[in-house]
């Protein structure tokens, strides 16, 4: 199979991107229909379900607000959550942990401002995190240890800005080796993509011909680096994956990207790798003109 059909999630709406993140399940986590309030819900492999009492559904996370979208990832045995404040550009973190089913309360990150949604991956063994400046289209990155959020240039607490790269919207961030980092352009919906070896980010490059009107996302499956995104003028959700040298289309690996038939939305969508409830690609966005979640999932083919 390339992409099944996306099947709309039961009750779940969100009035900005949701998103995706494997931890014993593929769990996501997302804004409310009209509301900032955070909701939640894991699926099973069959059906998502509330992860406070494993009932059918999803649940708004008590005290955490947003007026943007979340992001979320696993790292050393706890789901992590940053977000926006519910007015303002702090950034938030907190962490769920399923053997207790509760989320931490929310505890502002010193000094971290931005004016979009951050976003966050696992990179040898630590929680790294990239977004926007306060007020300017710079892209900041910071590490957790377990205790502080510091730069990666020198530890020290705070976050860097990554010299030389810009976006107009939200980056995404993934490990496949190194730490890749893919964003628009600083003024062009160009898909840009950089990598960071540990030490020091890569010269950022345009992808040719790959452009989007929004954020694009990433996530890695059997050992490729795939990504998806919104059509440069359109609604079309595109695909490509990266072979550690060129992007290139699924369906027949040329250079390049293509869109999955059937599959639109009004809003970034959210990739992840399902693990033990789905081993494949699953990938969660609105719809064409609405709020609904639709689910569908893909071999990477």
């Amino acid at each position: 199979m390339a992409w099944t059909p996306n099947v709309r999630i039961p009750n779940q709406q969100s009035k900005a991107s949701p998103a995706l993140a494997y931890y014993g399940g593929l769990h996501m986590v997302h804004l409310g229909d009209s509301s900032n309030e955070i909701w939640h819900s894991y699926y099973d492999g069959e059906t998502w379900r509330r992860p406070d009492n494993g009932e059918p559904g999803n649940y708004p996370i008590p005290g955490h607000t947003s007026k943007a979208a979340p992001a979320i990832f696993t790292n050393n045995g706890l789901l992590h959550m940053v977000h926006l404040g519910d007015s303002s550009n702090d950034i938030w973190h907190s962490t769920f942990d399923k053997a207790k089913a509760e989320w931490s309360p929310d505890i502002r990150i010193p000094g971290q401002r931005s004016k979009a949604s951050p976003a966050l991956t696992e990179y040898s063994g630590l929680l790294h995190m990239v977004h926007l400046g306060d007020s300017s289209n710079d892209i900041w990155h910071s590490y957790y240890d377990g205790q502080t959020w510091r730069r990666p240039d020198n530890k020290e607490p705070g976050n860097c800005r990554i010299p030389g790269q810009t976006s107009k919207a939200s980056p995404a961030i993934f490990q496949a080796g190194a730490l890749h980092m893919v964003h628009l352009g600083d003024s062009s919906n160009d898909i840009w993509h950089s990598t960071f070896d540990g030490n020091n980010w890569s010269i950022n490059r345009p992808i040719p011909g790959q452009q989007s009107k929004a954020s694009p996302a990433l996530a890695l499956y059997n050992t490729r680096l795939h990504m998806v995104h919104l059509g440069d003028s359109s609604n079309d959700i595109w695909h490509s994956y990266f072979d550690g040298q060129t992007w290139r289309r699924p369906d027949n690996g040329e250079p390049g990207n293509y869109p999955i038939p059937g599959q639109q939305s009004k809003a970034s969508p959210a990739l992840a790798y399902g693990g033990s409830v789905g081993a494949q690609l699953h990938m969660v966005h609105l719809g064409d003109s609405s709020n609904d979640i639709w689910h569908s999932i893909s071999d990477g083919s």
